[in-house]
């Protein structure tokens, strides 16, 4: 597998966002047969893969964002009723620049 790190931004809050490094050894469950030590490349097709089939909603919310998986989608070789359910959850996100229900509404203070 690749060795790009797997770097997941997390911007639930804008202003103190905050950059995870994982490694393969994080979760041996889904990477018995990768080095333990090396960086997880969530873009690679099989890492990617693997995580939609076999990880844990927790390891899915904390590698995998929603552009990620919308552009990666396609190229993924996974079972049918596998690529129905992630082709829907995908149609669900909201449209790039769109309030997500988490965001406040426009002009309301932040505090």
């Amino acid at each position: 597998m690749a060795t790009r790190p797997a770097i997941y931004l997390s911007t639930h809050y804008p202003k103190a966002a905050t950059v995870t490094m994982y490694r393969y050894g994080d979760f041996p469950e889904l990477f018995w047969d990768a080095d333990p030590a090396a960086p997880l490349d969530v873009e690679h097709p099989v890492a990617l893969t693997r995580i939609l089939t076999r990880g844990s909603m927790d390891v899915l919310v904390r590698l995998v964002s929603p552009p990620l998986l919308a552009r990666q989608l396609p190229a993924l070789s996974l079972s049918e009723p596998a690529r129905a359910f992630w082709t829907r959850v995908v149609a669900g996100f909201p449209a790039r620049g769109a309030p997500s229900a988490s965001s406040p509404p426009a002009g309301a203070s932040a505090s």
